[in-house]
């Protein structure tokens, strides 16, 4: 399993998109927090293509402005509300 572990880039103020390739199964705690200028985190499509992976609630705290999402599904509201979410 392919983890973007906690802390990976906390704080990188050049991010602006970052693309999540298929290798990557979990994003952890804190792995994007303080990437203010963070404004798309994609991240694969778990549901369709079997995943499984994870991403915790945490991961973009300090990221006003970023939308994340799962294909096309935007998982914003939810990540931001302190939920993690498991996709198989």
């Amino acid at each position: 399993m392919e983890t973007i572990s906690a802390g990976a880039f906390q704080g990188c103020t050049s991010l602006v998109e970052v693309d999540i390739g298929r290798n990557v199964q979990e994003i952890s705690e804190g792995a994007f927090a303080g990437c203010a200028a963070l404004e798309i985190l994609q991240l694969p499509d778990w549901n369709t293509f079997g995943g499984p992976g994870r991403i915790e609630s945490h991961a973009i705290d300090g990221c006003p402005n970023v939308r994340v999402f799962v294909g096309d599904e935007d998982i914003t509201d939810t990540l931001r509300a302190g939920v993690s979410l498991n996709f198989n």
